[in-house]
């Protein structure tokens, strides 16, 4: 198995809005993250549930994650990449349990390394139990600073 490097170094985010809590495996098409369910989250309820509806973004970081990976491994640094669309999404509850380790696992089906756009099918489990799937598609342009500030110019 190869060794993974602490999550803040693989995604270019920063806490409250880094969600998972480490990788557990990956390959160059599959990765597993894990999320620490008894840990305080930005999205937790008062009972310490935290939304399926957030697994979205579980999804994208564990994604993340794997680009992340893959750059490092090349010696090259993490880069922002940008959500394009969630195809499928269909969890089996409405939260997340507030105990346990919740699974995320992502493969990838497509990638255009011209453009840097690839598509992954999704998994969120807990115990062995699927609670949510979906399919995940995002871009990692060659310059997202200057996608960033295309804003300004209007």
């Amino acid at each position: 198995m190869k060794k993974v490097p602490p999550i803040q170094t693989l995604l270019p985010h920063e806490p409250p809005m880094l969600l998972l809590h480490r990788v557990s495996e990956w390959t160059l098409t599959s990765l597993i993250a894990e999320v620490d369910c008894e840990k305080p989250s930005l999205f937790s309820t008062p009972q310490g549930y935290v939304p399926s509806l957030v697994g979205v973004e579980y999804l994208v970081q564990a994604m993340g994650a794997l680009a992340g990976l893959k750059l490092i491994s090349q010696g090259e640094k993490p880069q922002i990449g940008f959500l394009l669309g969630v195809r499928n999404y269909q969890p089996i509850c409405n939260e997340f349990p507030g105990t346990g380790v919740l699974k995320i696992s992502v493969n990838q089906v497509f990638l255009d390394e011209t453009l840097n756009l690839g598509a992954f099918d999704g998994e969120i489990s807990h115990g062995g139990t699927i609670l949510c799937t979906g399919q995940i598609k995002a871009i990692m342009p060659s310059d997202p600073e200057g996608i960033l500030q295309l804003d300004e110019l209007n």
